[in-house]
Formats: C-alpha cells, structure tokens, sequence
C-alpha cells in the first residue's frame, strides 16, 4: 500500500515527571513533541495492524460512523512490573473520556482468571495462559488492557498494538519485591530486604533458570505453555518443563519481530515521558492537560526503591540473576531500537535526542 502522508506537527511545553516506576523519580520540565495521527487507510481485517495503518486507524478509534468490521481497537500488552498498572489506568481514563456524542468505547481489564475475574464481562477479561478464555469476549471491546500475550490469540478487528518494557535486572529486581509482598516491611532495612529478594530468586532459579517475562508476552504462539510457580502439583495441572536455551531463543525471536512490526507505541520506563508522549500522539481527543496529569500519576507503586534494593544485593549474585535474563536482554536491546525509531518518526528527532 502506497503511504500517502500527511503530518500535522505541533509543540505542547508540558511539566512532566521523569518516573522509573518502581524507583522514584524527580519532578522536571520537559518538552514533549506530538504529531498527529497520519492520514493513511488502513486493513479492513481483523488481526494487528502494520505500525503505520496502526497509526492511521488509531484516529478511529471508538468512533460510531466507522462500519464494524473495519472499526479499530486498542490492546495495550501489560509487561509485569514495566508500568502496567499505571498505564491501564491511563487508558481507562481515556476511553471513558472519548466516549460521547458520535463515540462508543468500551474498555475492559483483562487478568489471570480467578479473584473475580471467574467469567469475562463487559468490563473484565478472564484470560488462561495469556489468552481471553471465553470465545467471543472481545467482540465488543475497543481499549483492552492487560496481561494478554501477543500472539497467542485471535483478535476479532484491525488492532493497534502498544507496550511498555523495563531493564531487564532492574524489572527482575522489582518483581522479586512484588512477589515478597508484605513479607518485606516498609520499614524493613534495604539490607534485610535484598536478603529476602535474594532468597525469593534462589527459590525460583531451578524451575526457572532462564526468565521469560518478554519472552512470554511478546513472542507467544498459540499453545504455548510457560513454567508457572502457581501450578502446584495436585491441582490437576502438569508444570510446564523450564524453558531451554533453543525454545527462550525463538520466543526472543518473535518477541522482536512483533515489536517491530506490530507495535504502533513501544514504551520504555526509563524514558517514561517519552512513553506517554507517544501515546498522546497516537491517541485522539484528549488536550495536553490530560496527558500532564495522566504523566504524574503513580500506581501500584512499591514499598523500596528497586535500585536501592538492587545496590544492596551482592554482585556475585547480581551476576547470576543477570545470568537468566541473556534473552530478555535481547528483547529489550530490540525494543531500545524501536523505541528510538517510533519516538523519532512521530515525535521529531529533536524531541527524542
């Protein structure tokens, strides 16, 4: 298809905050550069869109006149512990504000089944293994986000694609912490809890001797099963075997081809205005002031700072949790790439340097 382009470009000067996610970041000032969606068509078929009839359909999103087959509508991929959940919200907020005369958006969360999430609604998603369990269940969605794993399942539209992906060690550092919970007090010391971390990671390394949050989220293939702490033995439920080398290598694979050809926005925390800068360019409706409060929102946010944590565990064993992460490392280096290439096309350079 011939890109028949035209860009509307224009500056917004906003107050922004600079967020690592899990460690706190200071305020700053910032300019962000937008460009307006472009003017291109898009396919009619269901399935993720190329990244620039992504970003032509995005204008459509939401919006009643469009016929319903080729009508839009927006995954955003929840990476673990990468600003999923602040995130979300975000989009949540604005789908509930694009809604309105001439608009119909409906937005729905989508998680692990369980806790409520038993049956999908028109506001959850139950999902299994990364997939909506119930057929059908997106039918009538336009925003969904969650822990949904690309590739692993059919979408019922034309698809725009977003994510957010974190450094490697410093996300595996931060799910650790997660996964301690309350068992690592808020007033604990760092040293106290970096003992804990370490200990959690000890405990998982033989199921898991390579990690595979990337991996999983962004180059499944229907069918695919990973090891999984909560599938206890009795439950009925086999432990999937760990992951080898030559398996973690082509989910690496296709964790990259997808980002590159499927992802309209690929996020980083550590470039966390950019993030949303992109998201405020590809997303329509909404005024500056929208994505300045949206950008100083925090959710989810844990109880120490991963990077003090991460000082305070000892480097023999920094070097070893490394060790597991040889392949998301690849997906984030490929991603780092991406980021730089959209934040520059539709940004500016100048913007993105």
């Amino acid at each position: 298809m011939a890109r028949m382009v035209t860009v509307a470009r224009w500056v917004v000067v906003l107050p922004v905050l600079l967020l690592a996610c899990a460690a706190g970041a200071d305020a700053t000032t910032t300019t962000m550069t937008t460009v307006a969606p472009r003017e291109v068509g898009w396919t009619a078929g269901p399935g993720p869109l190329p990244v620039a009839e992504a970003w032509a359909a995005a204008a459509s999103l939401c919006r009643n006149g469009t016929r319903p087959s080729a009508r839009p509508m927006l995954i955003f991929v929840h990476i673990f512990k990468a600003a999923g959940t602040t995130t979300r919200t975000t989009l949540r907020e604005w789908a509930a504000d694009r809604a309105g005369a001439g608009y119909r958006c409906r937005f729905a969360r989508a998680r692990l089944c369980g806790d409520g999430f038993e049956a999908s609604t028109p506001e959850k998603v139950c999902a299994k293994d990364g997939r909506p369990r119930m057929a059908g269940s997106l039918d009538a969605l336009d925003v969904v986000a969650g822990h949904l794993r690309y590739g692993s399942f059919a979408t019922p539209r034309p698809t725009v694609y977003v994510t957010c992906l974190r450094e490697p060690l410093e996300l595996r550092v931060s799910g650790l912490l997660y996964k301690l919970g309350t068992t690592a007090r808020a007033n604990a010391p760092i040293a106290e809890v970096a003992a804990l971390a370490t200990a959690r990671w000890r405990a998982s390394l033989e199921r898991k001797p390579r990690y595979d949050n990337f991996l999983k989220r962004l180059g499944s293939a229907p069918g695919d099963v990973f090891p999984d702490a909560r599938r206890r033995p009795g439950r009925g439920k086999a432990r999937a075997e760990p992951l080898t080398a030559v398996r973690a290598a082509d989910h690496a694979t296709r964790a990259i081809a997808a980002l590159e050809s499927s992802f309209a926005v690929v996020g980083l925390t550590e470039r966390y205005a950019l993030f949303y800068a992109q998201l405020a360019a590809l997303l329509p409706g909404e005024p500056p002031e929208f994505w300045d409060a949206e950008l100083r929102r925090r959710e989810n946010a844990g109880l120490h700072s991963t990077s003090a944590v991460r000082s305070a565990i000892d480097p023999t064993t920094l070097a070893a949790i490394n060790a597991t992460l040889v392949y998301e490392r690849r997906v984030y280096d490929a991603a780092v790439a991406v980021h730089d290439r959209r934040c520059a096309e539709y940004l500016g350079a100048d913007a993105c340097s």
